[in-house]
Parts: structure tokens; sequence; C-alpha cells
């Protein structure tokens, strides 16, 4: 099983939900709903994830 590491990569680097969102350019909804595993987001969507918090793609995965 993988799970999204996004919410541990915001930690890690202090920002918030809304910040991302922010830097986004998307609501704080949509943010929070991929960081608490309510939506599955596209392969394009997750590179967005993945530059916005400046890791390569495979860093946002956590293999359970």
């Amino acid at each position: 099983m993988v799970i999204l590491r996004i919410d541990d990569i915001l930690r890690e680097r202090g920002m918030t939900e809304k910040e991302l969102a922010l830097m986004m350019g998307v609501s704080y909804q949509s943010v929070n709903s991929v960081v608490r595993c309510r939506e599955n987001p596209s392969a394009k969507k997750l590179k967005r994830y993945a530059t916005a918090l400046g890791v390569p793609m495979n860093e946002l995965f956590q293999e359970l």
C-alpha cells in the first residue's frame, strides 16, 4: 500500500496547507482533500504538488 507524504513534507518545511494552497493558486479545501486522502489526485496534479514543495515526485509517496 502506498500513501501520500504531503502532510509530512509540509511539517518538515514548517509550512501549512494554506501556504501550499497559496503557492499553488488553489483553494485550501483542494489541498486539504488531497492531504487527507479524500481525493485521488492525477499525476499532473501530483507533479504540481512536488514542484511547489521542491521535491522529486517520488518523495510524495511512502510505501507501507
